[in-house]
This record gives C-alpha cells, sequence and structure tokens, in this order.
C-alpha cells in the first residue's frame, strides 16, 4: 500500500463536536479485505460513506468530526478519522432482529492498519479531560481536548505512512496537499458525484456487494477453468449446496469452493456451513483463491486479473478466526493432495 508523508494543513474549529466510534475485535473484526478496500478508495480521493452505530447517543450532527477508537484487545487507540455526513438516524439492528439502533453515515477521511493506531496510552496523556474506554460508540471528546486529539492523530498520521514505513494506511490526497475537501464544510457531505462509494448496511462488513459478486463469479470461472483443463467435468451448484462445484473424474469426486478477493489474498471469508461441510468430507475438498483482481475505473472487472492459487481445503491446516468466518491457508502447493496433481 503507498505510503503518504503529508498530513491536514488544517484542524477542526474547536467549536466543531468530535465523537469516538468503536470496533472491539472481540466481537467484529475488520477484515484485512475490507480496509484493503477503504485504503485504495481513500488513497484515490473516493468518498467512502460507511455507516456505523452510535449506540444510544443521538447526538452526533452532520459535519461533527468523528475518530474510530479500536478497543477490547491490544494494541488499543485511533484508528480511523472521518467527518460525520448526515445526523444520527435509526435503522434495524445489524446483529438482526427487528430492534431499531442509532447509527452515523460517515465519510473516511484518513484510515490506518489495525496494528498501529494512535495509542489510548498517548490518548489519555494528551487529552485528559476525556474517556478513553468508552462502554459504547457515540462517546463525546470533551472540548478541552479536541485540538490536541486532532494535532497529535495528525501528528501519528505523519509518522505511521513515512515513506519507507511499509505500514498500511491512507489519507485522502485532498487532505494531504491542503486543499479543501468534502469533509465538513459547509454541508459539503451531502455531495453526491461519480467518486462517492456508499458501504453496506452492516457495521464493519461493507464490502462493496456489486464488486464482491463480480469478484466472486470470477474466482468461481477461472478454477472451472483450471479443473476442466485438467480433464474433469465441473457442475456449477453454488445456489444448492455448501460448495460452489462438483467436479467428476474417473469415479472421483472433488467438492469445489472458490473464492475471490481484490487483496493479496492471504486470507477469505468462508461460512459455517462451508466449514462443517469441508470438516465432514476431509480429503475431497479444495479451495480456489483468486487474488489480487482489478477493476478498471468505470468498476467493471479485469476478466484477466488475479493469480489463482488451489488448496486443500482443510478448515484446520490454517488458521480459522470466528468472525462469520475468516480463513488462512497453511499454504502448500495443491500437489500434495494426490487428486489435484495435473
Amino acid at each position: 500500500m503507498t505510503s503518504h508523508t503529508e498530513t491536514a494543513e488544517v484542524t477542526p474549529d474547536r467549536e466543531t463536536p468530535a465523537y469516538l466510534l468503536t470496533n472491539n475485535p472481540k466481537y467484529q473484526q475488520l477484515l484485512d479485505e475490507e480496509i484493503d478496500q477503504y485504503l485504495s478508495e481513500i488513497s484515490a480521493g473516493r468518498r467512502v460513506v460507511d455507516r456505523w452505530s452510535t449506540g444510544l447517543s443521538k447526538k452526533i450532527r452532520k459535519g461533527d468530526r468523528v475518530y474510530l477508537l479500536r478497543q477490547g484487545v491490544e494494541p488499543r487507540g485511533i484508528i480511523a478519522s472521518g467527518t460525520a455526513e448526515r445526523d444520527v438516524y435509526q435503522d434495524k439492528d445489524w446483529r438482526g432482529g427487528r430492534k431499531l439502533i442509532n447509527y452515523v453515515d460517515v465519510v473516511w477521511d484518513t484510515f490506518l492498519d489495525q496494528l498501529h493506531p494512535l495509542p489510548t496510552k498517548e490518548l489519555i496523556r494528551i487529552a485528559p479531560h476525556t474517556s478513553w474506554r468508552p462502554q459504547a460508540s457515540g462517546t463525546s471528546i470533551n472540548a478541552a481536548d479536541i485540538e490536541a486529539v486532532d494535532v497529535t492523530w495528525q501528528t501519528h498520521v505523519a509518522k505511521v505512512l513515512s515513506p519507507g514505513s511499509g505500514i498500511r494506511g491512507a489519507q485522502d490526497p485532498r487532505i494531504r496537499s491542503g486543499k479543501e475537501s468534502d469533509h465538513g464544510k459547509d454541508g459539503g457531505a451531502e455531495k453526491r458525484n461519480d467518486d462517492t462509494t456508499k458501504r453496506g448496511t452492516s457495521q464493519g462488513r461493507r464490502v462493496d456487494p456489486v464488486k464482491k459478486k463480480l469478484t466472486e463469479d470470477l474466482a468461481q470461472q477461472r478454477l472451472t477453468e483450471h479443473f476442466k483443463n485438467e480433464g474433469w467435468t465441473v457442475e456449477d451448484v453454488r445456489t444448492t449446496k455448501p460448495y460452489d462445484a462438483l467436479a467428476t473424474k474417473d469415479g472421483r469426486k472433488l467438492y469445489l469452493e472458490a473464492k475471490g478477493t481484490v487483496t493479496a489474498g492471504q486470507s477469505v471469508d468462508v461460512t459455517p456451513n462451508e466449514v462443517k461441510f469441508a470438516r465432514n468430507h476431509p480429503g475431497q475438498c479444495v479451495l480456489g483463491i483468486l487474488s489480487g483482481v482489478t477493476f478498471a475505473t468505470d468498476d467493471s472487472i479485469d476478466p484477466g486479473s488475479g493469480k489463482l492459487e488451489i488448496f486443500d481445503w482443510n478448515p484446520d491446516a490454517g488458521t480459522l478466526i470466528p468472525t462469520g468466518y475468516s480463513f488462512t491457508p497453511h499454504r502448500v502447493t495443491h500437489t500434495a493432495h494426490p487428486d489435484l496433481r495435473p
């Protein structure tokens, strides 16, 4: 991910309220694929409009400053900043059910890797009037602390994103250049144009659904082509089975699972049903990961992009994180499985 050295030339007015939105990886983990999409879109100057719950708070108003605070597990601290695009509103609970909860739409202008936040310990030191261990999103930053938080955050961002740091992160180019952006400027957050990306409707799980579908379809196509070229007959069953395709050859069966991603593909999302089926059919399941998929400026997918890797799909041979799940395969080539040899 490209690093940037310039930071905002201006700080928010002292009268502009600022609030904390929270994320606790114990309950909901931001996936690498989600973060990579944030970084890619922010770096390109696209307005990433994101939705986040605000707990019991209804105070946040359009134009207010917001920071995303990682808590619950180390490292703790601020990992992102942005501006409220609209006042707090209510919608169905992202965890399910009919209950209505409070949300705010946010335009992120800066987002860092989760492992390199502005530490909570430093925030407690420079902003002692604010509670830095909130129980829920929506906690306000004390007016006496707002300027210190912003200055310290911008200094931290500049250090983290300095050339050669090797740390993932992004800041809106209009802010880095010191130019006025949409964020917090006279209602500019209401502006809509072709450079706006509206994220999904749940908290913390916002991969663009259209691009995600296109990516998955391409992964399915490439995996199918691979096995057909090896003499297998492949049937698409993804709408009726807990796997994507059935491959048969000389009386043998393989259950194929295809995953596509715009990232390097170190980890991919898998469902509980996919995990259960793979565990119940050891040695018969194959996972194909198409990584590095790219899109054109008109959001059309590049059909020739991406690298296909094929694995023996064994959920217990990699790292399985119950986010819904996320799976990191043990990177042994498919030749380790006899049915996957050319």
